[in-house]
């Protein structure tokens, strides 16, 4: 098993990318991606006041507290999992979950948001922490790669 680990700082949008070289064919290759957020109300008080002012450009008059409540609950850190290999498309999975998991062998099920690649794998696997927007005060993440030698 190879691992990756990173921290990404509020407010960072943008790419994080991993190249690892899979030098042997493997007849299963897993992609897993762990991130674990700090607390969701304490994030979301911070931004009270910041979506109370976007509400009232939005709606010309101070929003009601049900209407800032609902806006509070759809602000989130937003990471997404891309992988490659040897520069052709695996997967990108893009779900709200903390937990992003990719398996790709002969006999699985295709990964939502992947295709259905057939082995052996070998040869440049790229792999891509995408961030939207992080809220958090910080995000730290781990990517683990498990491969079974043909």
């Amino acid at each position: 098993m190879y691992e990756f680990k990173g921290t990404l700082p509020r407010y960072y949008s943008g790419n994080v990318c991993y190249q690892y070289n899979l030098q042997k064919p493997c007849k299963s290759l897993r992609i897993r991606m762990e991130y674990m957020p700090t607390d969701r109300e304490e994030n979301a008080k911070e931004f009270t006041e910041i979506v109370t002012q976007q509400l009232y450009k939005a709606y010309n008059r101070m929003p009601s507290e049900d209407e800032i409540n609902t806006a509070l609950k759809g602000v989130k850190t937003e990471i997404q999992l891309a992988v490659y290999l040897n520069d052709e498309f695996l997967g990108n999975i893009h779900n709200p979950s903390t937990v992003k998991d990719m398996l790709f062998d002969e006999s699985s099920e295709r990964t939502i948001g992947c295709i259905k690649a057939k082995p052996p794998f070998f040869g440049k696997l790229k792999i891509i922490v995408n961030s939207f927007y992080v809220i958090d005060k910080e995000v730290s993440y781990t990517v683990q790669v498990e491969t079974e030698e043909a």
